[in-house]
C-alpha cells in the first residue's frame, strides 16, 4: 500500500520529491512511527523517481499532459482562471477557486467599490473584450480525485463556471466558458466529450497520463 501510494503520486507528477515524502508520512503516520517511516519513504520515493527519469527518456513530445498544459495556459490568457490538480474534491475546489478569484480581484483593484463595479460589469462585457483576457470572467479546474481517475482510466473531467453567478446572463456565460475549454483542448490535440450544458463537466477521453518531472530530458534527446 505504501509503494502503491508513492507510485501513483510519482506518475501524477504534481508533487516534488520532498513534498511526496512528507505527504507519504502524513498518510501512513497512524500505522508507522515517523522516525521509522521517514527513511523508508525517502528511499522508495527517490528510487521511483530515478526510474521515472529513465521512462521519460523514451516519451515522444508533446505528451497529452503537455497538450493539457498548453490548453490551460491559453485559458488563463483569455481570462479564464484555470487550475490543475486543484484541491481534494469538487466541493473544496469551488471554495478555493472563489478565494483565488477574490485574491486576484484584490491585487488588481484598489478599492472594494471598484471590485463590485467590475464584477457587475462582467456580464455586460462583449465577447471581444472577454477574449482579451483583461479580466477574469470564468474558471476551470480539475481536482486530485480527477487526476487519480485520469491516471487509472484515461478519462479526465473539468469543472467550469462563470465568475459572476448573480446576473441574468450567468448561465450563458458559464456555457461560453465550457465552450472555450472544449475549443482549447481540441486545438491542442485532445479528444473531448461534452454535451454543451452547464450540468455536465467538460471531459477529456483517452488521455495518456505522461507528466514530465524532467523537462530537460526533451532537450537532451533532441540534441
Amino acid at each position: 500500500m505504501l509503494t502503491d501510494f508513492i507510485e501513483l503520486h510519482v506518475i501524477e507528477g504534481f508533487l516534488g520529491p520532498d513534498e511526496l515524502v512528507e505527504r507519504t508520512i502524513i498518510e501512513f503516520q497512524d500505522d508507522i512511527a515517523r522516525e521509522q517511516l521517514l527513511p523508508v519513504a525517502q528511499k522508495l520515493v527517490y528510487q521511483r523517481i530515478v526510474k521515472r527519469y529513465l521512462e521519460e527518456i523514451n516519451w515522444v513530445s508533446p505528451t497529452d499532459c503537455e497538450r493539457l498544459d498548453r490548453a490551460f495556459l491559453e485559458l488563463n490568457q483569455m481570462g479564464i482562471l484555470a487550475k490543475q490538480n486543484f484541491s481534494c474534491c469538487n466541493s473544496c475546489g469551488h471554495k478555493r477557486i472563489e478565494r483565488a478569484l477574490k485574491n486576484s480581484a484584490k491585487r488588481t483593484r484598489t478599492s472594494k467599490h471598484e471590485i463590485e463595479v467590475t464584477m457587475k460589469s462582467l456580464s455586460k462585457q462583449s465577447t471581444q473584450a472577454k477574449r482579451k483576457g483583461s479580466d477574469i470572467w470564468g474558471y476551470a479546474f480539475f481536482h486530485a480525485q480527477d487526476t487519480d481517475e485520469a491516471v487509472a482510466t484515461g478519462e479526465l473531467n473539468i469543472t467550469f463556471g462563470a465568475v459572476d453567478k448573480t446576473s441574468e446572463q450567468a448561465l450563458d456565460i458559464a456555457i461560453e466558458v465550457g465552450q472555450k475549454i472544449e475549443e482549447a483542448l481540441k486545438r491542442n490535440g485532445l479528444n473531448t466529450s461534452w454535451d454543451g450544458s452547464y450540468l455536465q463537466r467538460v471531459g477529456i477521453t483517452g488521455i495518456k497520463w505522461q507528466r514530465r518531472r524532467f523537462p530537460m530530458v526533451v532537450q537532451s534527446k533532441a540534441v
